[in-house]
């Protein structure tokens, strides 16, 4: 009798250490709703991680199956994607999840955290498999286009942001998957979403793409709001969700509201596009006489004397686009081949036309030129960063010196500008150019290099690393650390 009380005790114990549900072995706090979860480890894989929101409506008890938004940073930032999707997350019931591993780079370790974090949350949570979703910015957004593929389960959306599919991956291939598009005008894969706008539509696949005054990078918490509303709609024409006509009206109304805004603020091209795809979106989910009240918008709207100006010079500006960055090619050409000692790089600054794109940015006189201007910016500094990294592993030092300044003439307006000017430093230290090297050293920590092991140890800083100017870098750099702890 003893016995079998003690058997019985440790089996409740057990079930009371356990939870007895889906809390089993579940890490701390993986199972609280409401709140951005910054790392849950995969209970079959202790190298495989992920960022996880769980709205306050989630239950593990319950009946229900629950929709997913697997999300795709090109950082790895597994926090960041939460973030941004958790107002969306908690308006429309939807779990989402952002595996750790998943960053540019090859493309194996990526894939692989796909599948690891796909099998952990399908154990872990209870999943509507018919309602998976994926979404991703730059390099995340090729990934979650080929999400499906690895997970061998149908992918129902993708939000890709900021960047198209995959090179893997050919337009055709997502069908019947639906896809919304979201680029900044002074995003450098501007033309590529354009394009890829285009190419849905031939392809008869379900689209909607969002241009907006923006740069290269996730969009706000109100666009991955607005992305995801549109995913729901899409999943109650599909019959994957009930239909509720409050929230079509709900989202019907403020979809005709901001192009309404779009219009007031004289953005008549893009607010004839948002009324003409919000007029597709809610057919066969609004009254016939609605649909068509928006699409006489659309129309009124294309008719007009700005509509057809703006066009216009729309075309001139991606041919310009197109044209000059045939002309960056040629010149590159001209640096690899040409002595470096032979090259005036202050004419070549001159030739690629730096001042005069900087001067429009700077301006922002027109909304469209400078995102123009700042793409080329980009693209010319992204190039130039590019090449003088290979000049410098390769110790060409007087070659990369010269990509670099190129890099940081166009540079300023990048998240890499910092970089720019480390790589610099580093060129002009391999040249014992001591001066030159500790100017660029202190302006790359001035805008945000702040990694003073990594200067402490880079062994292309040798012939600066005694002087003054230096260990007083490397001492702000730590006097910054400590004022954040």
């Amino acid at each position: 009798m003893v016995l079998f009380i003690f058997i019985l005790f440790c089996m409740v114990f057990l079930v009371f250490l356990t939870g007895g549900n889906a809390k089993a072995n579940a890490q701390p706090g993986d199972m609280e709703t409401g709140k951005v979860i910054e790392k849950v480890v995969c209970r079959h894989d202790a190298n495989q991680s992920y960022g996880l929101y769980l709205p306050t409506s989630y239950s593990p008890v319950s009946q229900r199956k629950w929709p997913v938004l697997f999300a795709f940073d090109p950082g790895g930032r597994a926090a960041l994607p939460p973030k941004l999707f958790k107002t969306a997350a908690e308006k429309y019931n939807i779990m989402v999840v952002c595996p750790a591993n998943c960053k540019n780079g090859p493309r194996k370790p990526t894939m692989e955290a796909m599948k690891a974090v796909w099998k952990d949350v399908c154990v872990r949570f209870p999943v509507d498999k018919q309602r998976i979703y994926a979404a991703g910015f730059s390099g995340g957004s090729r990934m979650s286009s080929f999400f499906s593929f690895v997970i061998n389960n149908p992918v129902q959306g993708i939000i890709g942001c900021g960047a198209g599919l995959s090179p893997l991956i050919k337009p055709k291939q997502i069908k019947p998957t639906t896809y919304y598009g979201i680029v900044g005008f002074a995003d450098f894969n501007y033309i590529e979403m354009l394009e890829l706008d285009k190419t849905l539509d031939q392809h008869g696949i379900r689209h909607r793409f969002i241009y907006f005054n923006g740069k290269h990078r996730w969009p706000p918490e109100s666009t991955c709001e607005r992305a995801v509303a549109w995913m729901e709609l899409q999943a109650i024409k599909n019959r994957l969700a009930p239909r509720d006509d409050a929230l079509i009206k709900t989202i019907f109304e403020t979809e005709r509201q901001l192009a309404q805004e779009r219009e007031a603020s004289a953005d008549i091209y893009f607010a004839a596009a948002d009324y003409e795809s919000t007029a597709a979106d809610f057919e066969g989910l609004l009254p016939a006489a609605e649909i068509k009240q928006i699409r006489q918008e659309s129309a009124r709207l294309k008719n007009t004397k700005p509509y057809k100006k703006f066009q216009k010079e729309e075309l001139d500006r991606l041919q310009k686009e197109r044209n000059v960055m045939k002309k960056f090619v040629e010149i590159f050409a001209f640096l690899k081949h040409s002595h470096p000692g032979e090259i005036p790089l202050n004419r070549v600054i001159m030739d690629l036309g730096i001042r005069n794109l900087e001067r429009v940015v700077k301006k922002k006189k027109n909304i469209y030129d400078a995102g123009l201007a700042e793409r080329l910016l980009y693209n010319l500094a992204n190039q130039s960063l590019s090449q003088g990294d290979e000049y410098l592993r390769n110790k060409d030092y007087t070659r990369a010196a010269i990509f670099l300044e190129i890099g940081e003439a166009a540079g300023k307006f990048t998240w890499f500008y910092p970089n720019i000017l480390y790589n610099l430093s580093c060129v002009y230290a391999r040249q014992n150019k001591t001066k030159k090297a500790l100017k660029y050293l202190q302006q790359a920590v001035d805008n945000g290099f702040i990694y003073p092991d990594h200067i402490e140890k880079d062994k292309d800083l040798d012939a600066i690393r005694q002087t003054p100017q230096f260990k007083a870098i490397i001492q702000q750099l730590k006097s910054k650390a400590k004022e954040k702890d």
